[in-house]
């Protein structure tokens, strides 16, 4: 089974696109990747965003964000960074959103696909690293009176089919 998002990516890029239409503004072309290449957040020093620009803002981030939680993960990074100055955003951040939306217009139908099948696959294939070297003080924080999960156990792995990657199909 799968898990798409397309509907309602659709329908918030058609929304932005009105808002930003009403301004004489359209949304960036040519995204093929979320962020324009070697932005960092953290690094932007453009304006201040005004109160309405904040609140704006916060706005679309929480669009994308309900984007990510139905399916659209590839996007997940560049909202979390971009989330992180959700008090005192700039006009480069706001760029930034835009640029992530006119990505999600010209790929808006990717979809996560699962597979109830349990792979067959060895763990012996696999290099096994002892990562106490690295992590000698690490300790697992779990409180004295946290209750027994209830339910079954449940195992994620992620696989990822490089011959079906956007990059072999030259989008």
């Amino acid at each position: 089974w799968r898990l798409s998002s397309e509907m309602y990516v659709k329908t918030a890029v058609a929304n932005i696109e009105e808002k930003l239409a009403e301004s004489g503004n359209r949304l960036p072309s040519k995204c093929l990747t979320p962020f324009i290449s070697n932005y960092h957040p953290s690094e932007d020093t453009s304006k201040e965003l005004d109160a309405e620009g904040t609140r704006f803002y916060q706005e679309l981030i929480g669009v994308l964000r309900w984007a990510i939680e139905l399916g659209r993960i590839d996007i997940l990074l560049e909202v979390a960074l971009l989330s992180t100055h959700l008090a005192l955003p700039r006009v480069g951040h706001l760029q930034q959103v835009y640029h992530i939306f006119g990505y999600l217009k010209m790929a808006p139908r990717k979809r996560l696909y699962f597979d109830p099948d349990y792979p067959n696959i060895s763990e012996g294939r696999f290099q096994q690293f002892d990562w106490v070297d690295f992590y000698r003080d690490a300790k697992e924080d779990i409180p004295m009176d946290m209750p027994q999960p209830p339910g079954n156990h449940v195992e994620v792995h992620c696989f990822v089919d490089a011959s079906k990657s956007w990059f072999r199909q030259g989008y």
